[in-house]
């Protein structure tokens, strides 16, 4: 016969409905509720089956795993190009150089180069304490300007690879070669010398022996105090007797004096 059921508001999903007929036969229904139809529930269900959850588990085993196995997959592989691996920083060295540390020069010497290497691959610049004395390109090309003492610094750029360094040089320009014009015996056992001036120099020194080798106990030194002064007269020679004169200009550097070249030595025998 006809069997009228009142289904209670259940969780959206499936489930079992017992429905008694007239006669108290029993029959169980397997409904499915949507979401348009769910009330409030008023009584319990009395008979739960086993069987609803499983249908749902699998539903839900499914669907996530689907996204799972899908989603992180890309994740990783962008990462690389956006964080990109960075290399370790690399440990510099100490970049040497290698120079003279004093160059001894004539004021008439021609340029130079300043001769500094480097076992790194700094650029090599260089600077001038004093270019009244030497003055320096920054390629290392020294001049000599005059007589005098002057610092070259060298200096090497820092690299990737090595620190920046510097160096000093001293350059010493001592006097140029002197000149002696004439030496004469005048009346009275004397002698007239004279020479070329030399305005960059401080003074003059003069040495004379009646011996040829100049040894130090029959040699004697006058010190002219005046770079304008251009001539001296020596007294008190030994009549009979050949001497040999030579000079060489001077030049005070602070507590340094630089000594030039002697000049050419010249002979004359006192007469009178």
């Amino acid at each position: 016969g006809n069997v009228t059921a009142t289904v209670y508001g259940l969780a959206e999903g499936l489930t079992n409905v017992t429905c008694i007929a007239e006669n108290g036969e029993k029959a169980v229904f397997r409904i499915k509720v949507s979401g348009e139809n769910v009330f409030p529930s008023e009584e319990p269900s009395e008979e739960p089956s086993a069987e609803p959850s499983a249908e749902p588990s699998a539903e839900a085993s499914e669907e996530p795993s689907a996204e799972a196995s899908t989603e992180p997959s890309t994740a990783p592989s962008e990462s690389p190009s956006s964080n990109p691996v960075t290399p370790p920083a690399v440990e510099k060295l100490v970049q040497s150089i290698t120079v003279k540390s004093v160059i001894t020069k004539a004021a008439n010497a021609a340029a130079f180069d300043i001769g500094a290497t480097t076992n790194g691959n700094g650029v090599l610049t260089y600077t001038s304490s004093n270019e009244n004395v030497v003055s320096v390109t920054a390629a290392g090309k020294a001049t000599i300007k005059s007589c005098g003492i002057a610092t070259i610094t060298v200096f090497a750029s820092e690299t990737d690879t090595y620190y920046a360094n510097s160096a000093t040089v001293t350059i010493k320009v001592s006097p140029k070669k002197a000149t002696l014009t004439s030496v004469k015996n005048k009346k009275g056992r004397k002698l007239l010398i004279k020479w070329k001036k030399d305005k960059t120099v401080t003074g003059y020194q003069i040495k004379y022996s009646y011996v040829k080798k100049f040894t130090a106990k029959k040699t004697k030194t006058v010190t002219v105090k005046k770079a304008v002064t251009v001539k001296k007269l020596v007294k008190k020679l030994k009549k009979g007797k050949y001497y040999y004169v030579k000079i060489r200009a001077y030049k005070k550097s602070g507590s340094t004096t630089l000594y030039g070249s002697f000049s050419k030595v010249k002979k004359v025998k006192i007469k009178k």
